[in-house]
């Protein structure tokens, strides 16, 4: 998450605030079975970058929904 806001905010000249410290534990996943079930995204992370920041440039809404990134306590 933090490149990806990295690059989100350098293709729209702001830089990115972080809250907290990232945990050394997380929840990480293996999406190959998702890969050979449906094949490759046809989007580009890239492509997905550009099209959120024209979305925010041309003012599109913002739903102002919680991530709920700040409620993962670093285990189960």
């Amino acid at each position: 998450m933090r490149s990806i806001a990295a690059a989100l905010g350098e293709r729209l000249g702001a830089e990115p605030l972080f809250e907290g410290v990232e945990a050394e534990t997380a929840l990480l996943s293996n999406a190959s079975k998702l890969h050979s079930l449906l094949g490759p995204a046809s989007v580009s992370v890239a492509t997905m970058i550009e099209m959120v920041a024209h979305w925010i440039e041309r003012g599109g809404p913002a739903w102002d929904k919680p991530t709920h990134f700040e409620s993962w306590s670093g285990g189960f």
